[in-house]
């Protein structure tokens, strides 16, 4: 009984520093333009203001009419926990997708290029219009394939730069309500100023349920959420409330921002223990486009990681590295370009057939070229040659 009250608590504290930092790091930007407390908890606010306003100027886009997205991932492991056979189908994917949206008439095209080992995959496009849904295979068949589906975007459900300002202003004010003075304190460590929020088992329900209580009370936050979401906030919340009740013996959390003599932020760390193991999880930031990651386990440094992107005009390219110990390492680059309120080209679909129309000749040759795509074949003989391998030893 006490071993699965344990694990309710440790599972009840990831859930708590899950959604605190959410809210600091999503909306935490806006917090420390009207915070008139003390100085930890004002320089807190302050750094991660100063960082997320860079982000969001980056990242803020206006109102659009129209976008056009080009996404193309590769993926790169190297494990002594995964076989080799295993390692070498994931290095030989390339995956390519591309979005066309149309917002003012609610019209759009995804289509997907993907590429085993230099041969193509199952590629083919999704287009919504008019309310309807659209299906071309290449290579597999000629026609569009209309499909018993109205499952279009609804753009009712996005949210505008407005929305997202009045998440963030009322976040701002449920956070500086749920935070108090006390919970923060200031450091000088090597010539950094170290600001650190402890989340324990005498606030962490006091801050969730304070935090809870004044979005519950405020309309215009209530009803950005229900545009987004198919649940109502009132039943998320009771939910999150019932859990926290449960919150009897959690270990610690502490949430620390260290900044330079210019008040730079320069990491973010997360401490805590979990079956009486210390874990840290240490962000380094140089830029918003320059951070590693150092995963650290009763001090011992187990993973570390960075993410680096560079911008040039509307292409992107983003990097990201993984390793464990020098026992596993994972390497995914994502490179984008998107543009907005161009002009877009949605495909024709006026020589299409009902899914329902199709005869069984239709489907066996839908079949037939499915299973003889040269990029499917080499990858089920991969797999069975890994499996034939794996039954002989």
């Amino acid at each position: 009984m006490e071993e699965k009250k344990n694990k309710t608590n440790k599972k009840l504290s990831i859930i708590i520093i899950t959604l605190i930092l959410a809210m600091l790091c999503t909306f935490g930007y806006f917090a420390c333009r009207k915070i008139k407390d003390n100085d930890a908890k004002k320089k807190f606010f302050s750094a991660v203001d100063k960082l997320f306003t860079e982000v969001a100027n980056e990242e803020k886009k206006e109102d659009f009419k129209t976008f056009s997205g080009d996404y193309t991932v590769t993926m790169d492991i190297n494990s002594r926990f995964i076989d080799q056979e295993i390692q070498d189908i994931i290095n030989k994917l390339k995956l390519n997708f591309k979005l066309d949206f149309d917002k003012e008439n609610n019209n759009y095209n995804l289509s997907l290029n993907s590429t085993y080992d230099g041969d193509k995959l199952l590629n083919g496009q999704l287009t919504g219009l008019d309310n309807k849904l659209y299906l071309f295979l290449d290579d597999i068949y000629s026609k569009w394939i209309k499909v018993d589906s109205t499952t279009n975007i609804n753009t009712n459900s996005l949210l505008t730069n407005e929305d997202y300002e009045l998440l963030a202003k009322e976040l701002e004010k449920a956070l500086n309500h749920a935070l108090k003075n006390t919970y923060f304190k200031k450091e000088v460590i090597d010539d950094l100023n170290k600001y650190t929020l402890t989340i324990d088992k005498d606030n962490s329900s006091i801050i969730i349920n304070d935090l809870l209580d004044y979005l519950e009370n405020s309309k215009e936050f209530i009803k950005v959420y229900e545009k987004v979401s198919n649940t109502k906030f009132s039943d998320v919340t009771k939910k999150i409330k019932k859990e926290t009740k449960l919150l009897t013996a959690m270990d610690p959390i502490l949430v620390s921002i260290s900044t330079d003599k210019k008040d730079n932020l320069k990491e973010i760390a997360f401490e805590t223990s979990i079956s009486n193991e210390k874990i840290k999880v240490v962000y380094e930031i140089k830029d918003i486009h320059n951070i590693k990651l150092t995963i650290y386990d009763d001090d011992v440094a187990m993973v570390s990681g960075s993410i680096e992107e560079e911008t040039k005009d509307n292409n992107k390219t983003l990097n990201i590295k993984l390793s464990m110990m020098g026992m596993f390492t994972a390497k995914l680059k994502v490179v984008s370009n998107t543009k907005y309120n161009d002009k877009i080209t949605l495909p024709t679909v006026t020589d299409s057939i009902d899914s329902n129309d199709l005869t069984e000749e239709d489907m066996e040759s839908i079949y037939t070229k499915i299973f003889n795509n040269q990029g499917l074949v080499k990858i089920v003989e991969a797999i069975e040659n890994y499996t034939n391998k794996n039954e002989e030893m």
